[in-house]
């Protein structure tokens, strides 16, 4: 295995707790651990048990929690405000080995709302509010995509998307796995992909195996769980159709070419 560090760059609710789950698991078969754990990386390296170091991070692309009072964020001001939205940065990682993690916005947009709405409780309005909020909204989903597009030439890299990975999970979670140097067992991944149907997750973190971070806001609540839908294009059950046509405006005017799937 190879030791060098991985970066796993997407924004907010683009399916990386999916691919957490997938990437625990497979350690655990190949490295035969008896129980399963799930690894949460953010700025440290790789658990105890060896393996290439996979970090997870949104690269500043999601809002900060709450600073002096909640009241802050939701003003008029919060758009000057650094301590609550920073800069997206993907160039720090260009010198790593980076898997972009990408998922069609207007899934994003949703998932993401409910997320900050039902969880961290760091947004108030409505979702057509949400989507049209320069902060939240759309245009950031764009503009971390389009970073993402201009970066393409200049990293070692594989773009990994969402629905590549719901349509045929066996050979892109074995790109990811090539990509990074672990050795493809056959059967570790097999069983790797059906523990982590979504089904299985939903009643992992129903009963806090998943830890305190990922559980549930209100366990009453099926839109405050972390593993909400995990479904391609559930978007047209929750948005209005004006909602959607609005996004799908901004998509076709201001998303890179290298995501015209999106378009």
């Amino acid at each position: 295995m190879s030791p060098e560090q991985i970066y796993v760059i997407s924004f907010p609710k683009s399916g990386r707790t999916w691919l957490r789950v997938l990437l625990s698991r497979y350690k655990q078969n190949i490295l035969g651990l008896d129980t399963f754990e799930l690894m949460l990386h953010s700025a440290e390296g790789e658990d105890e048990n060896g393996g290439p170091p996979f970090i997870f991070t949104h690269a500043k692309s999601d809002p900060k929690k709450k600073p002096k009072s909640i009241q802050l964020l939701f003003d008029k001001i919060r758009r000057r405000n650094p301590a609550i939205f920073s800069d997206i940065e993907i160039a720090p990682y260009e010198v790593s080995k980076i898997v972009y993690l990408v998922r069609d916005p207007r899934d994003v947009l949703v998932s993401h709302y409910w997320e900050l709405t039902r969880r961290s409780k760091l947004y108030k309005g409505s979702l057509s509010e949400f989507v049209r909020d320069p902060d939240f909204g759309i245009e950031r989903i764009v503009k971390f995509m389009n970073l993402i597009s201009e970066r393409l030439d200049t990293t070692d890299h594989i773009l990994l998307f969402y629905e590549d990975l719901q349509t045929d999970p066996y050979q892109e979670f074995a790109r990811v796995l090539a990509f990074s140097g672990m050795e493809i067992d056959e059967k570790a991944l097999q069983e790797s992909i059906e523990f982590s149907r979504f089904s299985n997750m939903r009643k992992i973190e129903k009963q806090g195996k998943f830890g305190r971070k990922l559980s549930p806001k209100d366990q009453n609540d099926p839109k405050s769980f972390k593993v909400r839908k995990g479904k391609v294009g559930s978007f047209r059950e929750e948005m209005r159709k004006e909602d959607i046509e609005f996004v799908n405006d901004v998509l076709k005017k201001k998303l890179t070419q290298s995501f015209i799937r999106y378009r």
